[in-house]
């Protein structure tokens, strides 16, 4: 389901009334008009970045075509720069070949010998065209899901809520539900409903598991 949050100030609010803080009139001021609101802004883009980042959000997930660098690898083969909204690579599709779950050093298939790394922003294959399945940086609450949205206020309540309350036990327990309840939660709704792809163990391929 799509998120209630209409913009970034939305979000923000979210986080604030949840540690019991007045809303601010706009999070992306310089600086925003609460003690509060300009310590949450601190955390806040960090904390969206580290909840997108950490699971495969299927909203998040795009494919893209990427181009080689005019600079080779020190080892000769091509390095093509990785979109600048990456967050997380998933996968790499060459001419011919099949998605595969992001590892190192990874064999596509046991007829290719076509290997990839990734290093720093740059994915580095000897390959003529590469596209890269990833999940993308998204600051658009709109384009959220609910599951996301709610997982992203609870992360940056905790990231944040040390500096902006001085009752520890209000931290404590936003943790204690974002672990336990929010954080599985989400995830598990992701798997289920979003996609007949399950989360897989590593080295399992897309491919394999659209088999079964």
């Amino acid at each position: 389901m799509q998120s209630r949050a209409s913009n970034i100030t939305d979000v923000a609010n979210k986080v604030l009334g949840l540690l019991g803080e007045n809303p601010v009139t706009d999070i992306t001021a310089n600086p925003p008009d609460t003690k509060a609101g300009i310590k949450l802004k601190v955390h806040l883009y960090d904390s969206i970045d580290e909840v997108q980042g950490s699971f495969y959000w299927q909203e998040l997930i795009t494919t893209e075509t990427i181009t080689a660098d005019a600079t080779d690898h020190y080892d000769g083969r091509k390095r093509y720069a990785l979109p600048a909204d990456c967050l997380r690579p998933i996968g790499v599709r060459f001419q011919g070949g099949i998605d595969m779950p992001q590892t190192t050093y990874t064999r596509l298939t046991q007829e290719s010998d076509e290997y990839y790394d990734v290093e720093s922003n740059f994915l580095i294959t000897s390959a003529e065209s590469v596209d890269v399945l990833y999940v993308r940086r998204e600051d658009d609450p709109t384009l959220w899901t609910s599951e996301l949205l709610n997982t992203v206020i609870h992360c940056s309540a905790v990231n944040a809520g040390q500096s902006i309350t001085d009752d520890p036990q209000i931290v404590s327990n936003i943790l204690q539900k974002y672990e336990q309840l929010v954080k599985p939660r989400s995830k598990l709704l992701q798997s289920k409903y979003k996609t007949n792809q399950r989360q897989l163990p590593r080295g399992f391929s897309y491919y394999q598991a659209r088999r079964y």
